[in-house]
């Protein structure tokens, strides 16, 4: 080192110099140079997701429930088809060598007028009265007290009301068609009338849930 002047130890220090700049510039990693792509944050995404999940109209489709069918009417009283009372009277009828009757629906409209009015106290001296000197017979029926105390309309038959009819028959004079007591068998009477040709009958329920039956006769 004696032997190197003082210039040249300059120009040496200044060329190290730069070497050791060069290298370490040489030795940089190449990422620090690179430009990275762009990449969304991954709650970003999340959250356009959940954004698009909660559209409305989306929502809507998805949680829409089948509608539901409309209610089926509420179920209505029936009443008997009264026809049928035509059968058993006219057994009652050709047992006593009776020609049969037929069915009159005018006849029918009569026995409902008379229902109807008897139905305005619904009591059985009322269905007598309104039924008066009519060839017609009734029924009455008391409506079931129940335990609440409610009442409820007796479950009769056509069939039934008629046998109930039938049971002033051991009273009755077929040879002469009177009753062999006074009034036990009025009504069986008008039932086996000779003169009788038609027939037509009514029902009606009152509010108190007692219940009027009532045959109209003509021909007599």
């Amino acid at each position: 080192m004696d032997s190197v002047g003082p210039v040249a130890m300059i120009r040496f220090v200044k060329t190290f110099a730069l070497v050791l700049v060069l290298g370490l510039a040489t030795a940089a990693p190449d990422y620090a140079l690179e430009e990275t792509p762009f990449q969304p944050e991954p709650q970003a995404t999340a959250a356009r997701a959940t954004s698009t999940a909660r559209d409305p109209h989306t929502a809507l489709t998805r949680l829409r429930q089948p509608e539901a069918p409309a209610p089926a009417a509420a179920p209505t009283a029936v009443t008997p088809d009264l026809a049928v009372m035509l059968q058993p009277l006219n057994q009652i009828r050709t047992s006593l060598d009776r020609k049969p009757v037929v069915w009159s629906n005018a006849l029918a409209q009569e026995a409902s007028v008379i229902s109807a009015t008897a139905s305005s106290e619904c009591s059985y001296s009322s269905a007598r009265k309104a039924v008066g000197s009519a060839s017609a017979i009734f029924y009455w029926a008391p409506g079931i007290r129940r335990i609440d105390g409610a009442s409820l309309a007796q479950e009769l038959s056509p069939a039934f009301v008629v046998s109930e009819w039938q049971s002033g028959g051991e009273d009755y004079n077929s040879g002469t068609g009177d009753c062999r007591r006074p009034g036990a068998c009025t009504t069986f009477s008008k039932i086996a009338s000779p003169k009788a040709t038609s027939v037509g009958c009514a029902r009606e329920i009152c509010p108190n849930q007692s219940q009027i039956w009532v045959c109209r006769f003509g021909g007599d």
